[in-house]
């Protein structure tokens, strides 16, 4: 809805909207996930975030 407002705000004012799209599900296929996991917690991420983390990236 955000997006589809700002668009509309664009067009109508005449202004000049940019706006990038990516998919980074397929990035995460390229690293090891465990040093990813271990970066991620040398940077302080943490408790529940991390495992949230983990979780997601099990079985990918």
């Amino acid at each position: 809805h955000h997006l589809v407002n700002n668009i509309a705000c664009a067009k109508e004012n005449q202004n000049s909207l940019l706006a990038v799209f990516l998919d980074l599900s397929k990035a995460f296929d390229t690293l090891d996930h465990m040093f990813l996991l271990t970066k991620l917690y040398k940077y302080g991420i943490q408790n529940s975030l991390l495992a949230w983390l983990r979780d997601f990236l099990r079985n990918r």
